[in-house]
């Protein structure tokens, strides 16, 4: 009702009519439903989610009372939990007010509302999520169940939060890349702890980066306090650690990979930098690089049951790395590839 072009015709409708075209086919015809009389404002945009940047226009719907009234306008980036103002005294009639996003937090999670100012019961708000996406990308924070030795977080990880601020950090990696859509420049804080792993990380194809704009997944920088341990708990030969998985466009740092078959498996992947990562004690092999090509910067390759690094029909660049094995395994196990 009242949401056709406002240019349209519409004085078949019966009254009261709002002076706008319904939508639909009785749309400027005497067998139109007719205008609400009590106020309403619909908020339009953004209903079902998406991603924004720059500048964009936020659109609303008024109709009965409220198309006299003025609005405000309010952004949140916590879905909802609090709201920021972003525009006072704008004519409901108007339908539309044009947003700079650039001033505003990078999120996941944005919802916005439209209230009017001389009845604040007329009001609506977004139902799901949008995303703002401006430059620097979206920040995301892991965390175990301790502060002691912190660099990111301010509070325990718990499986319930969000995961975008320090102080309401997610409890596992996956729970973030299954949560949300990671972009080019997007980054997981990985606070110092320890992380049973219950089964693999895995990063797919649809969260990738470019080999110029990588989304980042950084461990803790406090290696007295032990850094950032993902351990899997499961040393059968086919369980892995951290896999990525015909995906493109990640760094990983300062991660410490461990009690898998594999450490770190990496298929059809590519632009993939891995620095300052140590993968240890699995059965099989600490780095495993299968048709595609990974760069591999200060990295460990550590007490891994049979071979340090393994490459099949890929490329691996290691750059001022150690690979350490036992009399009994291999350093490096080429099946067709290159280092």
């Amino acid at each position: 009702i009242d949401a056709g072009n406002p240019a349209a015709d519409y004085t078949n409708e019966p009254a009261p009519n709002g002076t706008r075209l319904n939508i639909g086919l009785y749309g400027n015809t005497t067998q139109e439903s007719k205008t609400p009389t009590n106020g309403i404002l619909a908020a339009v945009s953004l209903q079902d989610g998406g991603s924004i940047a720059g500048s964009f226009r936020l659109q609303w719907l008024a109709t009965g009372a409220a198309t006299s009234h003025t609005v405000r306008i309010d952004f949140s980036s916590d879905n909802g939990l609090t709201f920021t103002n972003l525009a006072t005294n704008v004519s409901a009639s108007a339908g539309g007010w044009l947003w700079d996003t650039t001033p505003y937090p990078n999120t996941p999670l944005g919802r916005w509302r439209i209230t009017s100012e001389q009845d604040p019961y007329i009001y609506d708000v977004t139902e799901s999520p949008f995303y703002v996406r401006n430059a620097g990308g979206i920040r995301f924070y892991v965390n175990d169940n301790s502060t002691v030795g912190d660099v990111y977080c301010t509070a325990m990880g718990l499986a319930t939060n969000n995961g975008i601020r320090p102080g309401n950090p997610r409890s596992s990696i996956q729970g973030i890349l299954d949560t949300y859509d990671l972009d080019a420049s997007d980054i997981i804080y990985v606070d110092t702890g320890y992380y049973p792993l219950g089964s693999e990380v895995l990063i797919g194809d649809l969260d990738a980066g470019s080999a110029t704009n990588r989304i980042l997944i950084q461990g803790s920088t406090n290696l007295a306090a032990g850094g950032s341990v993902l351990d899997r708990q499961s040393p059968e030969d086919d369980t892995v650690a951290l896999r990525l998985h015909e995906t493109a466009g990640y760094l990983i740092r300062h991660l410490t990979l461990q009690g898998a078959g594999i450490g770190l498996r990496s298929y059809k992947s590519s632009g993939c930098l891995v620095e300052n990562v140590v993968s240890k004690d699995n059965t099989v092999t600490g780095f495993s690089i299968e048709e595609g090509a990974v760069e591999c910067r200060r990295c460990l390759a550590w007490k891994n049951g049979r071979r340090g690094v393994y490459i099949s029909n890929g490329s691996v660049i290691w750059l001022n790395g150690v690979i350490w094995s036992e009399s009994d395994s291999h350093a490096m196990d080429f099946s067709a590839g290159s280092a």
